[in-house]
């Protein structure tokens, strides 16, 4: 299969990793683009720098269940925030009403 000129140059980044241990050169690609380079470069998978992507990948999947896991969290909240607030409102009114007709 012929590499595209991104996944060549995602490629030659984890040979720089996989021989230096920088990260700074790895960093900046997405999952995606990682993982259709991965998929390029199929025959090559007990290279350093393979293993490297794919463990790129999982530290990216990972980061990114977290932070949707965050924002599932305050969503959550968001909505206990607004159900006890609008239960707050409907006592307030009943007891308004309760009162009025007395």
């Amino acid at each position: 299969m012929l590499l595209n000129e991104k996944s060549v140059k995602i490629g030659n980044a984890f040979h720089k990793y996989a021989d230096s241990g920088d990260r700074s050169c790895i960093e900046h690609f997405s999952r995606e683009d990682i993982e259709l380079a991965i998929i390029q470069y199929g025959l090559d998978k007990s290279a350093p720098f393979y293993i490297a992507m794919e463990r790129r990948i999982d530290e990216l999947k990972a980061t990114e269940s977290k932070l949707q896991l965050k924002q599932e969290k305050w969503k959550d909240r968001l909505y206990g925030f607004a159900f006890g607030l609008l239960t707050w409102v409907i006592i307030d009114l009943i007891r308004y009403f309760l009162e009025k007709g007395r």
